[in-house]
C-alpha cells in the first residue's frame, strides 16, 4: 500500500455522519458489515486485539478537499477541515489487515457524533463479550507520542501496558527507521471509539498517528510519521503484550494516585500503597463563587474522580450549554436546538437522529467542564486533611 495515496484518495471529501458508506468503494471488499452499519474484518482464530478507527469526520457537509502539501505535512487550502481524524486511522488499519497482523479490525460511523457506532456494537458485547479479546487499540490520537491511558476523566488503560507498548513502539522504530520514536504513556485523553469498551476488555487505548488541529480548518498530517507508524506497528506482536486492568473493579494504584494528586491538584490523604476495592460515592455540597455562591450539589465517585450527578446553578448551566453550542459550531455540527440541564444534553437535528450524551460524555468533548467542580473538592478536602 502506498501510505500516502491512500491517505490523499480518502481525504479527498468530508464525510460527516451518514456519507461513511460512500467510503466503500475504497475500501476492501471483503469488509464485514454488523447490523448498525459498521464495517468489520477478523484475522486469526481467536484473536486477543481489537483495533479501532472511525470512518466519519467532523463536519456536518459534505465538501471536496484543496489538499496542499508541503513537505511532510499534507493541509487544505483552508476552505475545509483535511480529514486526517481519522483517516490517519483508517490507513493504518488498512495496512496492518494487508500484512494479515492478527485482530479483530473494526471501522465504526458516528464517533464524531458521539461515538455511536462503537457505542452500540459495546452494548452488545457488554451481554456477550468476545472471551479471548483483551485490548481496543485505537489509532486516533493527535501528535506523535501519545499512548493513551485515561479516557473521560477515568483509567481506561494500566500503566503498565502503555509502557511496554511505548517501549516497543520505540524500540522497533530505532531498529528500522533513521529516527526512532518517543511514545510514552499519557493520561490526558478525551474520548474516542476505544473508550467505549472501558468496562469490558482490559486494555484500551489510543494512540497517536501525526495529526494536529483536528476540527478546523487548519487541520495537518505529518505523513512521514503515518508512513513510519505503519512499518512498525506490523512489526509488534500484539498477541503477547502483558494485559493488567481489571475491567470489572477500580483499583487505586500507584500511578492513580500520582495521577489525581499531580493532574488535579487531588490528594485525599492516603498512602500511595492504598487500595480500594469497591465504588465509594459522595455527595458534597460546594458553593459555586461564580455565580452567586450558589450552593451546587456534586454526586462522585471519590476514587475514580467521575462526577455522577450534579444540581446546579442556573447561571451555571446556561454557561455550559453555551460552550457546547459553540464546540457544535466550531465541529460544524448543524442543529436545530439543543436542551442541556447539567447531567443530560440532547442534541435536536433535523436531518439526523437526535443525539443524546451524559455529562461524562460531554466532559470528553468539552475538556475542562468539571474543573471548577474538581478545584472546589480539591479545596475542601486539604481542608480536611
Amino acid at each position: 500500500m502506498n501510505v500516502k495515496q491512500k491517505f490523499l484518495d480518502l481525504t479527498s471529501k468530508t464525510y460527516p455522519h451518514g456519507h461513511e458508506h460512500e467510503l466503500l468503494n475504497q475500501l476492501p471488499d471483503y469488509l464485514n458489515m454488523d447490523e448498525f452499519g459498521n464495517l468489520y474484518y477478523q484475522i486469526g482464530d481467536n484473536p486477543t486485539s481489537m483495533f479501532t478507527c472511525h470512518l466519519d469526520t467532523a463536519s456536518y457537509e459534505q465538501v471536496s478537499v484543496n489538499h496542499v502539501v508541503k513537505g511532510d505535512y499534507i493541509t487544505t487550502d483552508g476552505t475545509s477541515i483535511l480529514g486526517a481524524d481519522d483517516k490517519a486511522g483508517v490507513v493504518v488499519l488498512l495496512y496492518m489487515m494487508e500484512h494479515n497482523i492478527p485482530g479483530i479490525y473494526y471501522f465504526f460511523l458516528g464517533e464524531e457524533r458521539g461515538c455511536i457506532g462503537s457505542k452500540q456494537v459495546a452494548s452488545v458485547q457488554s451481554k456477550n463479550k468476545l472471551e479471548r479479546v483483551n485490548k481496543v487499540v485505537s489509532f486516533d490520537r493527535r501528535g506523535y507520542d501519545s499512548v493513551i491511558t485515561h479516557q473521560v476523566s477515568g483509567r481506561s488503560c494500566s500503566y503498565e501496558f502503555a509502557k511496554e507498548l511505548s517501549s516497543q513502539l520505540n524500540v522497533i522504530s530505532d531498529e528500522i527507521l533513521d529516527t526512532g520514536f518517543k511514545y510514552a504513556p499519557d493520561s490526558t485523553g478525551i474520548y474516542t471509539d476505544s473508550a467505549q469498551f472501558i468496562d469490558i476488555y482490559s486494555e484500551c487505548t489510543n494512540i497517536s498517528v501525526g495529526y494536529h488541529n483536528e476540527h478546523s480548518k487548519s487541520e495537518s498530517q505529518n505523513i512521514n510519521h503515518l508512513e513510519k507508524l505503519c512499518q512498525v506497528v506490523v512489526k509488534i506482536d500484539w498477541e503477547k503484550l502483558t494485559t493488567h486492568r481489571n475491567p470489572s473493579k477500580y483499583v487505586y494504584d500507584d500511578d492513580d494516585y500520582y495521577s489525581l494528586r499531580n493532574d488535579y491538584g487531588i490528594d485525599y490523604g492516603y498512602s500511595s500503597s492504598f487500595k480500594d476495592e469497591g465504588i465509594e460515592t459522595t455527595t458534597e455540597v460546594i458553593l459555586d463563587e461564580e455565580f452567586y455562591g450558589h450552593e451546587s450539589r456534586i454526586e462522585y465517585d471519590r476514587n475514580t474522580k467521575e462526577i455522577i450527578k450534579v444540581k446546579l446553578h442556573a447561571g451555571r448551566i446556561m454557561y455550559e450549554k453555551n460552550k457546547i453550542q459553540k464546540l457544535l459550531s466550531d465541529l460544524e455540527v448543524g442543529f436545530d436546538d439543543i436542551t442541556w440541564d447539567g447531567n443530560h444534553l440532547v442534541i435536536n437535528q433535523d436531518t439526523y437522529q437526535d443525539i443524546t450524551m451524559t455529562r461524562k460524555e460531554v466532559e470528553g468533548y468539552i475538556e475542562g467542564i468539571n474543573g471548577w467542580i474538581i478545584e472546589e473538592l480539591s479545596d475542601r478536602r486539604k481542608n480536611y486533611i
